[in-house]
């Protein structure tokens, strides 16, 4: 008899629908350089922001990515970005004004890091040509010259 995939989760102990979080190994910096290798663009996955920290020092442009935590069906708690917040500040401490920070948000979000990153960009709801677009706009290949269609506040 054939296992179903329902079957399979169930024996995990997991529910459809939920969010777990898996430990997985540390994570390790993975770099990509040009064929010249002049150009090199390492990627950090971790969730230590000292560590996260320690890369960015040497580089000479730091991006981060977060996201607020959305979904259908409820409203966020509040307007911050969470423990990214913390990961944004070390970051930007340790890279100086170099850090440049692309957040995914569905409305207002709370920016207490602002005024030490050089740059704040925001696809709002992105779809799956995200990373391209991205990529266009940090390398200078696209301006995003579009206005916020809202106000980012400082406080709640």
């Amino acid at each position: 008899m054939k296992a179903s995939a329902a079957n399979l989760i169930a024996k995990k102990g997991v529910t459809a629908g939920t969010g777990y979080n898996v430990p997985g190994p540390a994570p390790v910096p993975e770099q990509t350089c040009s064929p010249d290798g002049k150009t090199c663009v390492a990627y950090y996955g971790g969730d230590d922001p000292a560590a996260a920290a320690a890369v960015s020092k040497t580089a000479d442009a730091t991006v981060v990515f977060i996201a607020t935590s959305s979904k259908e069906g409820s409203d966020r708690a509040d307007l911050s970005f969470g423990s990214s917040d913390a990961l944004v500040a070390a970051v930007a401490a340790a890279a100086g004004p170099t850090t440049v920070v692309v957040f995914v948000t569905p409305g207002a979000a709370l920016t207490p890091w602002a005024k030490d990153v050089a740059a704040v960009l925001t696809p709002f709801m992105p779809g799956q040509a995200y990373g391209d677009a991205i990529a266009s706009v940090l390398f200078g290949e696209v301006n995003p010259s579009a206005r916020l269609p809202l106000t980012f506040p400082n406080t709640e």
